[in-house]
């Protein structure tokens, strides 16, 4: 799918989004997983990368109630309700693979996101679903600070998340072994796989990646 395609059908499902996500696990395993985040940071720079309607900033705001979030995404439609939701937050439309660059939204300037600018990188249902390996994680590692924490959850590839993504959701997804030594392989040290709060169900369906700089 292209990426015109893909931010058509999001722009297109933006208000059942919230319901979507709930349904189907993501809000309730990504609370689990960021309370037992380290608590080392007071106010840490976070980017949320594939950001939708901004469901997971609320859970990041329920674990780092003083983060500085950037929030970005390839939908307006998505953005807009975002916006409403959190209008203190810097909004950026743009895609995370590196295609035509970010810009500041609405006012759609050019705003590079600079390196080494982010304390803790989240996407969840984002980045293992519509990345590509290499330039994801590459650019994630660019944009964080030194020690800076990645942390991925999204769908993990199986036959029926294979349906899904084909039937539903228009992505294809890597194999678990490839974006572990894509990641390694784009500089990140201590990764782990299938960490906290991954128990069954959600083992079967879902990725939690975790990985410092």
């Amino acid at each position: 799918m292209t990426d015109s395609k893909l931010t058509t059908f999001y722009d297109r499902i933006s208000d059942k989004y919230d319901l979507v996500m709930n349904l189907t696990g993501y809000t309730i395993l990504s609370r689990l997983v960021f309370k037992k985040l380290p608590n080392r940071y007071t106010s840490p720079r976070i980017l949320d990368l594939g950001c939708g309607t901004g469901i997971t900033t609320r859970l990041i705001k329920e674990k780092f109630s003083n983060a500085r979030i950037t929030a970005l995404d390839n939908s307006e439609n998505m953005l807009n309700i975002y916006r409403k939701k959190f209008p203190e937050n810097e909004v950026m439309l743009g895609d995370f693979n590196g295609e035509n660059g970010f810009y500041a939204y609405p006012g759609m300037k050019r705003a590079p996101l600079p390196p080494g600018a982010f304390d803790i990188v989240v996407s969840v249902g984002a980045v293992l679903e519509y990345g590509i390996p290499d330039k994801v994680f590459s650019f994630i590692y660019d944009v964080l600070k030194t020690s800076g924490m990645a942390v991925i959850i999204g769908a993990k590839k199986s036959f029926f998340t294979d349906i899904a993504g084909t039937i539903c959701w228009k992505y294809k997804l890597p194999d678990t072994r490839e974006i572990l030594s894509t990641i390694g392989q784009s500089g990140f040290r201590h990764i782990s796989c299938n960490g906290s709060g991954n128990r069954f169900p959600a083992n079967f369906f879902k990725e939690i990646i975790i990985a410092y700089k």
